[in-house]
C-alpha cells in the first residue's frame, strides 16, 4: 500500500469545510475494491486532534477462513515497532539509569571489540556502523520464513568484529541496533522487552491489544496472516521472526491511534522523553539526519510530519503525523 493516497485521505477528513460522512464515504470507496472476492486486505485508522474519528477494515484477515480485517484485527506492524524501543530508551535516560553518550558495552559486554566506542545515541540514530542483520543472514543462506530468533540475531552482533564504518560518521538504516537497544531495556530495568512495554507503554496507553511476541508458536488472537500473490491466487507466508526492538510488535489501528495520541499530550514519557524522541540526531561532522528514536522525519506538501514504515512476510504498514494539523494515519495490510 503506497502511503500517498492514505496521505491524502488524511488531509481529506483533515478539511474543517468538508462533512465527516462525507470524507468516509470517499475513503470507502478508494479501498472499495479489496471487499471484492477472497482477498487480502488492510485496516485504516485516522485521528484528529487527540480523537479516532475512523477506523475501518477492507479484505480479509484469513483466506483459508475467510474471516474478515476490522480495526480490532491484529497485525505484524514490522519497523514501526522501532519508535517504541526509542519511546522505552528515552524513559530510562529521563529517569537516569542510562545516558545516551553510554558505551553500548557497558550493558551488553558480550559485544566484541569491534575498534571504536557505539553508543546508546549512535544505535537510536543508525549511525553505528553495525552490519543489519537480514542482508547478512540472506548472504549466510538463510530464508527469510526459517525462524529467526532474537537470540540468535544477539549472537550475529555479538561476533561481529568490523564496523561499516566509524560510528557517527554516515547514516544507514540498521535493524541490528535496535535489538541491541531492546537488550539493553531489558538488561537495565530488570524485566523483559515485552514485560517493560506492556508495563510502561501499552497498559497506560489502554493498548490491550499491543504486544511485542517473542514467540513463534504462540497464539495471537483476532491475528492476520500475510498473503502473497501467485499464478493461482494466493499463498500464505510464514512470519517466524521475533526481532525484539527492531520488529516484532502485534497491534492494531485502534492501538496504535492511541500511541498517535500520546504524541500530542504524552501520557508516556512526559515532556522531557518526547522532546528526546523529536530531536533529530546528528553526525560526526555536525550535520542532522532525518531519524530520531525510531522516528522519520519529513514534509508533506510543505507539511511537516512524523512517520514510520514497515515491511515484513507480505505486511506493508505505515504511520504518519502531522504535528500541526494534530492529524494522524495508521495503515496495515496483510
Amino acid at each position: 500500500m503506497r502511503p500517498l493516497p492514505l496521505l491524502a485521505c488524511a488531509l481529506l477528513l483533515g478539511a474543517p469545510d468538508l462533512p465527516a460522512q462525507a470524507a468516509e464515504r470517499t475513503i470507502d470507496s478508494l479501498f472499495a475494491p479489496h471487499n471484492e472476492g477472497v482477498r487480502p486486505g488492510l485496516a485504516v485508522a485516522v485521528i484528529r486532534e487527540g480523537r479516532l474519528v475512523l477506523a475501518r477494515g477492507y479484505g480479509m484477515a484469513n483466506l483459508e477462513h475467510r474471516v474478515r480485517i476490522t480495526p480490532t484485527t491484529v497485525f505484524d506492524i514490522a519497523s514501526i515497532s522501532k519508535q517504541f524501543a526509542g519511546m522505552a530508551i528515552a524513559m530510562l535516560v529521563d529517569q537516569g539509569r542510562v545516558r545516551l553518550t553510554d558505551d553500548i558495552r557497558r550493558y551488553i559486554p558480550e559485544l566484541g571489540d569491534v575498534g571504536h566506542t557505539i553508543t546508546i545515541d549512535h544505535l537510536l540514530h543508525h549511525t553505528s556502523g553495525l552490519r543489519d542483520w537480514p542482508g547478512s543472514l540472506a548472504l549466510a543462506g538463510w530464508r527469510m520464513d526459517d525462524v529467526i530468533a532474537f537470540d540468535q540475531i544477539l549472537r550475529f552482533a555479538y561476533h561481529q568484529r568490523t564496523l561499516n564504518f566509524v560510528p557517527g560518521a554516515e547514516y544507514t538504516y540498521s535493524n541490528t541496533g535496535y535489538n541491541l537497544l531492546a537488550e539493553v531495556v531489558a538488561r537495565v530495568s530488570g524485566r523483559t522487552f515485552a514485560q517493560f512495554t506492556a508495563e510502561q507503554i501499552f497498559r497506560p496507553l489502554g493498548m490491550a491489544r499491543s504486544r511485542f511476541h517473542d514467540d513463534v508458536t504462540e497464539l495471537i488472537p483476532d491475528r492476520a496472516l500475510g498473503y502473497a500473490r501467485v499464478d493461482s491466487g494466493w499463498r500464505s507466508v510464514t512470519d517466524n521472526l521475533t526481532a525484539l526492538g527492531s520488529s516484532s510488535l502485534f497491534t492494531t489501528v485502534e492501538d496504535l491511534a492511541r500511541w498517535i495520541a500520546n504524541f500530542e499530550d504524552p501520557r508516556v514519557g512526559g515532556a522531557t522523553a518526547m522532546t528526546m524522541t523529536r530531536t533529530r540526531g546528528r553526525l560526526n561532522d555536525g550535520s542532522t539526519i532525518p531519524y530520531a528514536f525510531g522516528i522519520s522525519h519529513g514534509e508533506y506538501r510543505g507539511q511537516p510530519i512524523v512517520q514510520h514504515s514497515g515491511s515484513w512476510a507480505q505486511f506493508a504498514t505505515y504511520l504518519v503525523h502531522f504535528p500541526q494539523q494534530r492529524l494522524g494515519v495508521v495503515v496495515l495490510t496483510n
